[in-house]
């Protein structure tokens, strides 16, 4: 009965706001979104301001993404970018527009990420699976541990777990990883973190519409403020885009916020008519 439930819940959501994702993501004004059905072989276009993400040459953009009777808010013909040669480019490179950009996060900044994805894997103990950061690209110029910020998963050798991550000025990582997790393989979820600078404690994250509580490595919380820099926001990969920090599968619909969305509104981004199973 509460899968039904589930099901029908989802339905009616989105079919009382809109029958698109695209519609539901600019009523909630992200800072930039990407996704990928019209990108080319060059780049996709940001859905909001000129925020390129260029294409390297291990992507492609011809896979399908989450797309009905499952997923309703989506398109028949839905596509995501799938990193494919690993170690091989397999990144979607966005410059940052320099001082003042909307992708520069600091004390008292909210933050929203949101990502839908498919992780093949596999993923071994503690290894980093990049969804979307910015910073720690490997790029000259830049320190090796510049992050501003990071949404990623972190697999336990069986399952993959969500997690946030940023760097201090002295290069000292912060991270923190859901409790909850989801099983490797075929299936598409959706995922969100939101937390605001300097508040260790505003953390929130969820996956497939469900809250998840986390905590920070090792205890790593820090009132400290991130590193901030002009480094790139890259999708899909991390540190000079190597076979072992890339991530293994797909990512689609790629929504960066500087507010933090509510639940229910987050509910309605992950809509779909088969309730995920629980791990």
């Amino acid at each position: 009965m509460r899968n039904v439930l589930y099901c029908l819940a989802a339905i009616a959501n989105a079919a009382t706001s809109h029958a698109d994702y695209p519609d539901l993501i600019a009523e909630d004004k992200p800072a930039a979104y990407w996704r990928f059905d019209d990108a080319h072989d060059c780049c996709a276009e940001s859905k909001v301001g000129v925020l390129s993400a260029h294409v390297g040459t291990g992507v492609s953009l011809i896979v399908p993404g989450p797309r009905p009777p499952e997923f309703p808010t989506f398109a028949a013909e839905n596509l995501a970018a799938e990193m494919t040669v690993s170690g091989s480019d397999a990144v979607l490179r966005v410059k940052d527009p320099g001082e003042n950009s909307v992708l520069k996060f600091t004390n008292g900044d909210t933050i929203t990420i949101e990502a839908w994805v498919l992780c093949r894997g596999p993923l071994r103990d503690q290894q980093c699976a990049p969804i979307v950061g910015k910073g720690r690209t490997g790029n000259p110029g830049f320190a090796r541990d510049n992050e501003n910020w990071a949404l990623s998963l972190l697999g336990d050798g069986k399952l993959a777990h969500p997690s946030f991550t940023f760097h201090t000025t002295t290069g000292t990582a912060h991270r923190w990883v859901s409790e909850s997790a989801f099983a490797i393989g075929e299936n598409w979820h959706h995922i969100a973190i939101t937390y605001k600078f300097g508040k260790p404690d505003s953390i929130f994250a969820w996956i497939d519409g469900k809250t998840s509580a986390g905590a920070w490595v090792k205890n790593q919380t820090t009132t400290e403020p991130p590193v901030v820099d002009n480094d790139e926001v890259w999708i899909g990969s991390t540190l000079g885009a190597k076979a072992e920090n890339t991530f293994p599968g797909c990512v689609d619909e790629v929504a960066l916020y500087r507010a933090a969305l509510p639940q229910r509104r987050i509910q309605l981004h992950a809509a779909r008519t088969t309730p995920p199973a629980a791990k």
